[in-house]
C-alpha cells in the first residue's frame, strides 16, 4: 500500500484511514491524473492487482465515487469512469456560483486576521504546487483555499461543496493539466488572488461578487475544451493559457 501514501492527505490532521479510504482516494489520484480516462472502464481484478489489495475494497471504493459522480456501474458490464457530459459540466458550474456566492456574502464578516493569513499561506502552497504537485495534492489544497473564503458554511454547505468541486477539479485538470507550464500558473494564482484581496476588503457585497465572477469565468473559460472533448465544437485558440478555478 506504499504507492497510496502521495494520495492519502485529504484533510489535514485525519487519522488512520481504510483500506476503502485509501483506495478511494489512490483512484480519485487517478482519476484527476487523468491515468483513468473519462469513459474508460474499469476491471476491479486488475486494479486490485495494481494496488495490492482484494477486490472488496476496490468495488466499495468505485461505489463510494459513484456517488460523487465519477464513476458509472453498468448492468453486466464493468464500471466505467464517467464520461464527458457538457449539461453535467454546466450544472456542476452554475450550482458552484449559486451556492458559493450566497455563503461567501456572509462569510465576509468573519474574515478575521488569522484567517487572512491562513488564506494568504494556502494560496503560497497552491502555487508552489500546482506546477510540480500531483493532482490529488493540488485538488486538496485548491479546495482548502476555496472553503476558506467561506467561514460560514454549515455542515450541509460542506457536503454539496465537496461534491461540485471534486467535480470541476476533474474538468480543470483533464483539460487544463495537472501541470500547466508556469504562464498558466501564474494566471492562475492571479485570478486567486483576486479573491484573497476581495476578503481583505471585508465588504459581504464584494466578496460575493468575487466569488460568483471566479466562477463564471472560469466555467467560461474551460467550456470550449470540455465542448470539444464531448464532440459538440472544438477548443477556442489560446483556451488554456486563461485562469481557471
Amino acid at each position: 500500500m506504499d504507492d497510496m501514501k502521495g494520495a492519502m492527505r485529504e484533510g489535514s490532521g485525519a487519522g488512520p484511514r481504510s483500506v476503502v479510504d485509501q483506495v478511494a482516494a489512490h483512484v480519485l489520484n487517478m482519476i484527476l491524473a487523468n491515468e483513468l480516462k473519462p469513459g474508460q472502464p474499469v476491471a476491479i481484478q486488475e486494479l486490485s492487482a495494481i494496488l495490492d489489495v482484494s477486490n472488496v475494497p476496490v468495488r466499495e471504493a468505485l461505489r463510494r465515487l459513484e456517488g460523487r459522480g465519477l464513476v458509472q456501474f453498468r448492468r453486466g458490464r464493468r464500471p466505467q469512469i464517467a464520461p464527458i457530459n457538457v449539461d453535467d459540466f454546466d450544472d456542476v458550474y452554475r450550482l458552484r456560483a449559486l451556492l458559493e456566492g450566497q455563503i461567501a456574502e456572509r462569510s465576509a464578516e468573519l474574515m478575521t486576521p488569522d484567517r487572512l493569513a491562513l488564506l494568504e499561506e494556502t494560496l503560497d502552497e497552491l502555487e508552489r504546487l500546482i506546477t510540480r504537485g500531483n493532482a490529488f495534492d493540488v485538488y486538496s489544497v485548491h479546495s482548502r483555499f476555496h472553503l476558506l473564503m467561506l467561514p460560514s458554511a454549515t455542515e450541509w454547505d460542506r457536503r454539496l461543496l465537496d461534491q461540485l468541486w471534486v467535480a470541476s477539479e476533474r474538468y480543470i485538470q483533464l483539460y487544463v493539466g495537472a501541470r500547466p507550464d508556469e504562464e498558466v500558473a501564474d494566471k492562475i494564482v492571479a485570478a486567486h488572488r483576486l479573491l484573497v484581496d476581495a476578503a481583505r476588503g471585508g465588504d459581504a457585497s464584494t466578496v460575493r461578487d468575487a466569488v460568483v465572477d471566479h466562477v463564471v469565468y472560469s466555467h467560461k473559460m474551460i467550456a470550449p475544451l470540455v465542448q470539444a472533448a464531448s464532440g459538440r465544437a472544438q477548443p477556442t485558440r489560446g483556451a488554456t493559457t486563461e485562469p481557471i478555478d
